[in-house]
């Protein structure tokens, strides 16, 4: 599962030059942000919502929106196509979505990202699958979440008592 606060930990302990704001993650060497969309899995037909904001933040900047979280890992590729985002992490993305950063800021291959979907001549591409080493990954980081605004707005909390 793509958690925010799981991934936010794992790119800080992994890559030096990044700056985390709300949602927005920046690194300083590319010439725009890196836009990540975190999908929750709830009872309503939320995609409308994501992929009208999905275009803002397309229309507003030249940044590739990653997609991932629980509800996109549901059905990846059809809300990657649904929602017109640029790539997409399905299942665990701590580690996965570090590596995109690393490819992305040194105009690698996107070859070694795992879980990685991404568009390659027209098309929607899935990587294969693969497992994040639960021991190796960081503690959560709720520093950069402003817990009581979150609650205040209707975030819930939850608790994971199982990955996969």
């Amino acid at each position: 599962m793509l958690s925010w606060t799981y991934v936010s930990r794992a790119i800080l302990s992994q890559i030096s030059d990044v700056r985390l704001q709300a949602s927005i993650l920046t690194l300083s060497e590319l010439p725009s942000a890196i836009l990540m969309i975190a999908i929750t899995a709830e009872a309503l037909f939320f995609l409308p919502e994501i992929k009208s904001i999905v275009q803002e933040l397309k229309n507003a900047s030249d940044a590739p929106v990653v997609m991932g979280g629980v509800g996109f890992s549901i059905s990846p590729e059809h809300v990657m196509e649904y929602c017109n985002a640029d790539y997409g992490i399905a299942g665990e993305g701590e580690e996965a979505f570090v590596i995109l950063l690393s490819a992305l800021k040194n105009g690698i291959s996107l070859s070694q990202v795992p879980n990685l979907l991404y568009r390659e001549d027209g098309k929607i591409r899935k990587k294969s699958m693969a497992y994040a080493d639960l021991d190796s990954i960081p503690s959560r980081q709720r520093d950069i979440v402003d817990n009581i605004l979150y609650f205040k707005e209707g975030g819930q909390a939850g608790i994971e008592t199982k990955r996969g």
